[in-house]
């Protein structure tokens, strides 16, 4: 989906994997639970580079 989200956002998708990855939420004290994306924080996240043409 990170091809998808940079071509309709017209950014690289280094970008928007880099983007992705600090969007993750990890497993509380890595043991409980399991790796999802916020993805109320990417949207925030992506809406804010094309704000500011940049990272």
């Amino acid at each position: 989906q990170i091809r998808r989200v940079a071509a309709s956002r017209g950014m690289s998708e280094d970008d928007v994997r880099k983007i992705v990855e600090a969007s993750v939420e990890r497993p509380w004290l890595g043991l409980f639970g399991t790796y999802k994306v916020n993805v109320l924080k990417l949207n925030v996240a992506l809406d804010k580079v094309r704000r500011t043409g940049g990272n």
